[in-house]
């Protein structure tokens, strides 16, 4: 089978990380793999460096957001390489294969993964709803069951089913005693480690975040924070955090070992607004790491409360401190119990294997 993936580039995301992961792992099952990106590779894009050398990069330079010429040279590509499979992800990337869609060969299967909920695609699925072709070709597929439903909800014409995110267990690298030595030195009297790991954006809602830290260090609470994606002078000059910082708050920058990272802290903590099915808490539970997190889109489905980890009733300062608070005050067998229950959940529904078979079913059954 050959199968391309297309998406715009392969910086520092969840939706990157997530084709690659999928791209390896359908290549090591016997497919001919490709992605295709419209933005050239850069030295910092950690996730290329993941990529098995098998899977062919197919760089398309993009002049324009809609560039003719780029569409032209995507629609040659795959006639010339008898491609069986289009993944799209993200939205530029199913905008793309648009203008050609309806030459091509209707045994080739058109698939789209949707990476985040219907308020951050909305407009996209607007535009694409009015396409018959797309409504009669293109399989979209949710991250969770509940943002499957309210996708078919609003658009009753188009087809879309729910494959759970999956990835390979992130391995420590040999920086991994540097990486502890450093967060131990951080522990100090026994301090609390928890770790976020992401991209300044509207979804991630940081504001939330700092302000939580900011109350956790003017009661003295023995927590600290360390985030990961995050550029020191971007949120310094955003965000009114000189009080907290390398304090109890420790911004270190893009890491491409986010898994020594993980291994040492306590709990990974999320702040959003809205998201999919963050890659990260699938991570961290690979590693038996309780989730503190507000309750929104795909984490409902992913975290049980109190099993898994500790939500917040609401995206408020109070409701995430509650459950930070909750953490802090759970015993060592309660967190013993709840590491358990995310090692096994991580093996039973999230792995890499069990996305791929999902992914390779929904390329090979009949929906139309």
């Amino acid at each position: 089978m050959v199968i391309f993936h297309i998406i715009s580039s392969l910086a520092n995301g969840g939706a990157e990380k997530m084709t690659v992961e999928l791209a390896n792992e359908q290549q090591k099952l016997g497919n001919k793999v490709f992605i295709v990106i419209f933005d050239s590779l850069k030295p910092n894009m950690i996730h290329v460096k993941n990529l098995d050398k098998n899977v062919n990069i197919l760089y398309i330079k993009r002049r324009l957001k809609f560039d003719l010429i780029t569409i032209i040279n995507l629609f040659v590509s795959i006639k010339r390489n008898k491609c069986d499979v289009i993944h799209t992800h993200k939205p530029s990337s199913v905008v793309s294969i648009l203008p050609f869609l309806p030459f091509l060969n209707k045994e080739i299967k058109i698939v789209h993964t949707v990476h985040s909920g219907l308020i951050y695609y909305k407009n996209l699925f607007n535009f694409l709803s009015f396409f018959r072709v797309v409504r009669n070709r293109v399989v979209n597929v949710c991250l969770t069951d509940i943002i499957r439903q309210d996708y078919q909800n609003a658009y009753p014409k188009l087809i879309f089913f729910y494959v759970q995110n999956g990835i390979s267990m992130p391995l420590t690298s040999e920086n991994y005693n540097e990486v502890k030595c450093y967060i131990d030195s951080l522990r100090g009297n026994k301090s609390n480690i928890i770790l976020f790991i992401g991209r300044n954006s509207i979804d991630k809602n940081l504001s939330l975040l700092f302000n939580c830290m900011f109350v956790l260090y003017n009661k003295d609470i023995n927590c600290k924070l360390i985030c990961l994606g995050l550029d020191k002078k971007e949120i310094i000059s955003q965000y009114d955090v000189s009080g907290i910082i390398d304090k109890n708050t420790f911004i270190l920058g893009s890491k491409s070992n986010i898994a020594d990272y993980i291994a040492n802290s306590d709990a990974l903590i999320l702040s959003s607004i809205n998201e999919g099915m963050p890659l990260v808490v699938i991570e961290a539970m690979s590693y038996g790491k309780p989730i503190i997190s507000t309750s929104v889109g795909g984490i409902q489905e992913m975290i049980e409360n109190g099993v898994h980890g500790f939500l917040s009733d609401d995206i408020s300062v109070e409701g995430l401190l509650s459950a930070i608070f909750r953490f802090l005050d759970s015993s060592d067998d309660e967190i013993y119990r709840i590491s358990a229950h995310n090692i096994n959940k991580y093996h039973k529904e999230f792995s890499i294997d069990s996305c791929c078979s999902a992914y390779l079913k929904i390329y090979t059954d009949s929906y139309m």
